[in-house]
């Protein structure tokens, strides 16, 4: 016999995750030989996690009303940009000698890529290194950035390590400080 579409009933938690479109209509009637009609469905989440939902199709079918589930699973892909430590102290240092290297993090927390544009220190007596310059960082990935205390003058010296990238809160920055002295150390 003819199958009669009675009613198209969305439910589940995330019901606004889920777009329908297609042929299918309630009151429709479909052919009992060759009569067919489409439902599509689009995933277009509102937060991230899993989302459920469901539409439920009533009619004459025998078997009763049919229930289609639907899951899609929204991930971010929104890049978060991090940097540790926020500040470097190097000990007292003789001028125009060198440090040893002190460590700094850049990481991506978030989701998406995060591209490192520039990598700079305002001021003088640090030198920077490493391979964060024109990094794409992956979620979950770093780079690391290594920082010299290289006084050029005696007294308390300080400066800033910025760290310019395409997601929001840019530039990063760590805070420099040394003190430089021209008696060896």
């Amino acid at each position: 016999g003819v199958l009669n579409i009675g009613t198209l009933t969305r439910g589940g938690s995330h019901v606004a995750d889920f777009a329908r479109t297609g042929s299918c209509q309630a009151g429709m009637s479909l052919a009992a030989s060759g009569g067919n009609c489409t439902l599509v469905f689009s995933f277009a989440p509102t937060a991230v996690g899993t989302r459920t939902s469901n539409l439920t199709i009533a009619s004459n079918n025998s078997g009763g009303n049919v229930t289609i589930s639907l899951t899609g699973n929204a991930t971010s892909n929104i890049p978060v940009a991090t940097i540790t430590p926020a500040a470097l102290t190097f000990s007292t240092q003789q001028v125009g000698t060198s440090s040893t290297a002190q460590a700094v993090t850049v990481g991506n927390s978030g989701g998406g890529r995060l591209v490192i544009s520039s990598v700079a220190i305002s001021g003088m007596h640090f030198i920077q290194s490493g391979n964060c310059m024109g990094a794409s960082l992956a979620a979950g990935q770093v780079c690391m950035l290594n920082v010299v205390f290289a006084p050029s003058a005696s007294g308390s010296l300080a400066s800033t390590l910025m760290v310019a990238h395409g997601a929001a809160g840019s530039p990063l920055s760590v805070a420099l400080a040394g003190v430089g002295t021209s008696l060896p150390v």
